[in-house]
This record gives C-alpha cells, structure tokens and sequence, in this order.
C-alpha cells in the first residue's frame, strides 16, 4: 500500500532488505501505554543464512509477539495465503548475500565499534571489551542490519529500541545471566564445544540440546547455513531444491566459527 502496510521493504530497509527501523508501541500488563521507541527491523539479506524455509514460513505466518513483527499467514491471522507467503520467501531468497560477504561486513563493522568515540573523544570500547561482547551488541549503536547478528537483539531486554538493560537479561529469548550458559552446556572443556555447535546450527523444533533443553526452531544458526529438504506433499511449495548446511569450519554461515567461539566465551561469563 502507499503507506507501506502491505510491504516487509518499509521496516525492513527497502528492497534489498538491509535493515530498518519500525515505531512500536510499549504497553504495560494491562495494555497502558508505557513508551513510543523506534525498533530495529532486522536485516532480511541474511535471513537464509541463519534460518530454512519453514523457519522463514513460520515467522511470516504467526510474527514475533511484543515486536513490531505482525502475522502476516492466514493461519496467523494475517492477509497473505501459502502461494503468496512461497513468492514473499522466492524473493527474499532472491537477494541473500553469500556467507563471505556477511562475515566481511561484521569483520569491518567490528572495526567501526572499535573506532567509536564519546562526546569526550574517549573509545566507546576499549581494549579491554572483548570481541565476543561487541559481536553479542553488534549494531546496538550504528543500527548495523537491524541488529540482524545481534545476540542480545533476542536476550537482552530493551536492546531493539535502544533501551538495553544487562546483556543477556531475556527477553523473546531466555536469561544468560547468572551462570544459565554453564548450567545448559556444563563442563570446562566440553560445555564451550557443545554450545558452540548449538549456536553455530541454531535449535530445530522438537530436538533436544544441552542439558535439558528442546528447541522451537526459533534460536537461528549464526556459523552454519540451514539444511533444507524439499518436501512439496507437506508444504506446498514446487520448485524448491535439497541443500546440505555449510561447513561451520570452513565456509561458516553469518558469522565465522572463530566468531561464534568469542560470543560463547563471553556469554559463559555472564
């Protein structure tokens, strides 16, 4: 529509969906009105590099709850039928950038942050701020693709429309605080393996991981691109072909395994 109620390109940064800012209203319990803030829309040109298909379906179909993020499926109650949700993922799918043009982005990014100044002319982030934290807030500040790599975008309340509270307090997803990250993946040695192959693949519905935990599919993969397996009779889609995941070691998805590794050591410390 003109207003742009019918189109992901007005929050989402324009036709090649690099990343935008939506208005959003903030309510208490009660439904009273608590703040207006401008909430970070995340990039879509990486979307296929930390989700498959279904994954990408589902959001569309039901939205992100307390977000800007509507349901636009008919099952969600929103106006778009399976043949048009299938067009929306052709096209996203149309523009994803690879794997080695996103690290090569985050890489400069990061650089950026390191460079930042206050109104004092003093560094924003010092040497002493580790990578695995920038990499946890990346685009907190700069709105870097929406906060598209941004752990606490999900973990960190507040952290969308820039009012973030302690990283890792919660939010669409669990606390990392107080010791979470070690209790879910335990061990000196085999907890930072197991959680980096965790975050590296993302969680899938239903399967279990870590101590205790079942994923939802909603926790993306951010070093390994998604497997996806044709399958017509369940979705209706034609003309989408199998894809093996990529190689965390070697080819990596949004972010590189080197990179995962530095936000899992950070989150341990929470």
């Amino acid at each position: 529509t003109e207003e742009g109620g019918f189109n992901c390109a007005f929050c989402h940064g324009g036709m090649k969906a690099e990343g935008g800012v939506a208005d959003y209203t903030i309510t208490d319990a009660n439904g009273q009105f608590v703040a207006q803030v401008e909430w970070q829309a995340p990039a879509l040109n990486t979307v296929r590099l930390r989700y498959n298909r279904d994954e990408v379906r589902y959001v569309l179909t039901y939205g992100r709850p307390f977000s800007p993020m509507a349901a636009w499926g008919v099952e969600g109650g929103g106006p778009m039928n399976d043949q048009q949700l299938q067009n929306l993922i052709d096209y996203i799918e149309s523009i994803q950038i690879t794997p080695a043009e996103s690290q090569k982005q985050v890489t400069e990014e990061l650089a950026d942050m390191r460079k930042m100044e206050d109104e004092e002319g003093r560094k924003v982030y010092p040497r002493s701020v580790s990578d695995g934290e920038l990499l946890f807030n990346l685009g907190y500040e700069s709105g870097f693709a929406g906060g598209a790599y941004a752990c606490g975008r999900c973990h960190t309340t507040g952290w969308s429309y820039g009012a973030k509270t302690d990283d890792g307090s919660g939010a669409l997803g669990p606390s990392l605080r107080n010791g979470a990250a070690t209790n879910r993946f335990p061990g000196a040695f085999q907890g930072p393996v197991a959680q980096t192959e965790f975050v590296c693949a993302g969680s899938e519905d239903g399967q279990l991981y870590g101590r205790n935990g079942q994923g939802t599919g909603r926790m993306p993969g951010f070093c390994q691109t998604p497997e996806v397996v044709a399958n017509v009779l369940e979705t209706g889609e034609v003309g989408v072909e199998d894809e093996e995941p990529s190689d965390p070691d070697t080819v990596g998805g949004m972010l590189t395994k080197e990179q995962v590794e530095a936000i899992v050591a950070y989150e341990r410390q929470l």
